[in-house]
C-alpha cells in the first residue's frame, strides 16, 4: 500500500487523503445508485448498443419556402438545432410533460417541501409559454448563425419507414411549429 498513490497520499498529507477518499467513495455511491456525473460516466450512457428500427423521424427546417439543407451546418449547429427540434416536438406531442419531471419528483418529492418542489420545478421545465416561443428562438438562434435574411419559419417532420423488402417509405410532412415575424 505505500508504494501506490494512496499510500503515498496518507503518509504525506493525512487531509488530502482523506478528501479524495471520501470523493471515490462518493463516486461509487453515485455509480452503485445509478445516477451519471461527470466525468464518471456509466457504460450505458454511450457504450450500449441501439435498437434497430424500421422506422425514422426526419424534421425539415424551412425558411422563406427554402429548405435549409442540415447537412451544411457544423457539427455544433447541427447537433444544436436538431437537437432542440427533437425536444420541442417531444414537448408538443405529450402536451408539455417533461421526462425530467419524474426524475425531479422522485428525488425531491417528500424530502423537500411543496413550495420549494414547485420552485425546482419552473426553474429546470419548460412552461407552456416557453414551448410557444420556440420557433421565434430558433428563428433568432438561426439568424445570428447568418442563415436568415427572411422572417418565416417553418418547422416539420416526416417519418422514413423501411418494409421487409428495403424499400423506404415517406410520409407527407407535418408541420410541428412555425414563425412569421410581425
Amino acid at each position: 500500500m505505500k508504494k501506490t498513490y494512496l499510500g503515498k497520499l496518507l503518509e504525506y498529507d493525512k487531509p488530502l487523503f482523506g478528501v479524495v477518499v471520501l470523493f471515490i467513495l462518493g463516486q461509487l455511491f453515485f455509480t452503485f445508485k445509478g445516477v451519471e456525473t461527470f466525468p464518471f460516466l456509466n457504460y450505458g450512457m454511450y457504450s450500449e448498443p441501439m435498437l434497430a428500427t424500421d422506422t425514422q423521424t426526419i424534421y425539415q427546417l424551412t425558411i422563406c419556402g427554402q429548405r435549409i439543407p442540415l447537412t451544411s451546418l457544423t457539427d455544433c449547429e447541427k447537433d444544436m438545432v436538431l437537437n432542440s427540434i427533437q425536444h420541442y416536438d417531444h414537448l408538443k406531442q405529450s402536451n408539455g410533460k417533461e421526462k425530467t419531471e419524474e426524475v425531479i419528483d422522485h428525488r425531491f418529492k417528500g424530502k423537500v417541501g411543496d413550495a420549494t418542489l414547485r420552485e425546482i420545478k419552473a426553474k429546470l421545465l419548460n412552461s407552456p409559454s416557453a414551448i410557444e416561443r420556440y420557433p421565434k428562438w430558433l428563428m433568432k438562434y438561426l439568424a445570428d448563425m447568418r442563415m436568415v435574411n427572411s422572417s418565416t419559419l417553418n418547422l416539420s417532420k416526416a417519418t422514413l419507414t423501411y418494409d421487409s423488402k428495403g424499400n423506404i417509405t415517406i410520409s407527407s410532412p407535418v408541420t410541428i411549429g412555425e414563425y412569421a415575424e410581425q
